[in-house]
């Protein structure tokens, strides 16, 4: 199977989809029979044993399992679909470091701030009180993105926002690698990896945090996957083959990593490749789910919005939905919950795109 580029519509229904399996994840993974089983930042063992016997088990439950288990992987196309958005914008016109940052700079910290309005908000409508103090100092580590290196603070107030400091570490070195991966192509791919893969090892046996998770939230432990998509946007124009072996072989590690802790770090590269594989296969029966396309786009639309809004909006849907203990109730309240936060993302990418709009007609620096 021939990889061919992904266009610009294509990038925006990925982050739709990606977006939807890390909304349902969050929501879900809060609620029984499968609360915080998932491993995402550190293997343990009892988590996959957990998950089969969920599913056998409770099979009304079966969306609920397995988006708790298996969603948290949108994090995964996400930071893939950005090294490839950013590889391909470098291809049309390359920017100077210190440009590209601030570029960047900017667009994160209007989607922080719009994050923190609505948040403020949020907390003042649902319980009648201001953010805390210990929520503002939480909400300052964050936006000096060094949250993810204080064990406390890495998921406090908001807990999806840890994903601002890891996304902005990709954005430090996405020019060395972008450089690299062009002038050496498959071979700094593969020095990426083992470099990442050797401090990930190492970080697991020495890390100071407990359990050694410190390292899968930061850029050093997802650096394959984001330069997978780097070195697929560099290589489209050209003849690149999905090899049905490397398929299998990547689907063989996913299924190693998910039963034993030494086979665990290369889950995330591998089901990025599936997934990868997958995106060329929708696209040849993209005419039988033409219906779902025009609601992907819009959700991929407002992808990073919904991202900033999600992770405060779903605790009332939540409470809804661990007090009745239903399956068919905590699908109806994961629904209830996607349609208020996108009907809600609507006004918060028009803040958004506000701020973005004041930092833009900011006057340049003078030399």
């Amino acid at each position: 199977m021939r990889f061919e580029a992904i266009t610009k519509n294509q990038t925006t229904i990925i982050k739709g989809v990606a977006i939807l399996f890390i909304m349902c994840h969050n929501f879900l993974h809060w609620i029984e029979p499968v609360k915080n089983s998932e491993n995402e930042f550190y293997y343990w063992p009892t988590h996959f044993s957990s998950f089969v016997d969920s599913l056998l088990s409770y099979p009304a439950e079966m969306i609920n399992i397995l988006f708790s288990y298996f969603g948290h992987f949108g994090v995964q196309i996400f930071i893939f679909i950005s090294g490839y958005g950013l590889a391909k914008s470098f291809i049309a016109k390359e920017k100077k470091y210190g440009v590209f940052i601030m570029d960047k700079l900017k667009r994160l910290y209007s989607l922080m701030i719009t994050g923190v309005i609505f948040f403020f908000f949020f907390k003042i409508l649902s319980a009648s009180q201001f953010l805390s103090i210990a929520e503002w100092k939480s909400l300052g580590l964050k936006f000096l993105f060094v949250n993810i290196f204080i064990p406390d603070e890495i998921f406090s107030c908001v807990g999806p926002w840890w994903f601002f400091c890891l996304i902005f570490q990709l954005y430090l070195f996405f020019p060395l690698i972008y450089k690299l991966v062009r002038r050496f192509k498959i071979k700094t791919f593969l020095i990426i990896c083992l470099i990442s893969y050797i401090a990930i090892y190492a970080n697991s046996l020495f890390g100071y945090m407990p359990q050694g998770t410190l390292i899968m939230q930061n850029a050093a432990g997802h650096f394959p996957e984001f330069s997978l998509g780097v070195y697929l946007a560099i290589k489209s124009d050209s003849h690149i083959d999905l090899k049905w072996y490397w398929f299998v072989i990547a689907l063989v590690f996913f299924v190693l990593g998910n039963l034993y802790k030494s086979f665990f770090p290369l889950t995330f590269l591998s089901i990025t490749y599936i997934i990868v594989c997958g995106i060329q296969f929708f696209r040849n029966i993209k005419k039988y789910i033409r219906f779902i396309i025009p609601v992907l786009i819009q959700i991929g639309k407002y992808s990073m919005v919904l991202f900033v809004i999600h992770g405060f909006l779903r605790d009332p849907f939540v409470k809804m939905a661990i007090e009745t203990h239903n399956a068919v109730y905590t699908i109806l309240m994961l629904i209830l919950f996607l349609i208020f936060v996108f009907i809600v993302s609507l006004a918060a990418y028009q803040v958004y795109k506000k701020i973005e709009n004041a930092f833009d007609s900011l006057p340049p620096k003078k030399k």
